[in-house]
């Protein structure tokens, strides 16, 4: 494996991946007891939050995943030419060792891909 893949390995596990609890329990008592107005107009303050969160959530995710996919690319385009295969003979290659070894991460997929 070289450097340049080590490197590309390290960069796809620093993403972080989007925490959903943007509000925490104690956070969210704090603004029902702080609250002014009826119990149906919290409950809709409360949806809207809870509906903003998951908005957000769901745009973090996807952020997460293009950056995340994007770079499993950047590996693969660096390990394909490492190997110097062909495009689809190395995309084969790649899709088998990903089902026999991705459970143990990248590094684990490029060992199987070289066997």
């Amino acid at each position: 494996m070289t450097d340049e893949a080590v490197k590309i390995i390290k960069e796809i596990e620093s993403v972080p991946y989007p925490d959903k609890r943007v509000i925490s329990k104690k956070e969210m008592d704090k603004f029902e007891k702080t609250f002014v107005g009826t119990v149906k107009e919290l409950n809709e303050k409360k949806q809207k939050v809870k509906s903003n969160i998951d908005n957000i959530y769901k745009q973090a995710r996807k952020a997460y995943y293009d950056k995340t996919n994007e770079l499993e690319e950047v590996l693969k385009e660096s390990v394909r030419n490492d190997f110097g295969m062909d495009k689809k003979v190395f995309d084969i290659v790649w899709q088998r060792a990903y089902e026999k070894g991705h459970s143990g991460g990248y590094e684990e997929v490029i060992v199987e891909a070289e066997d």
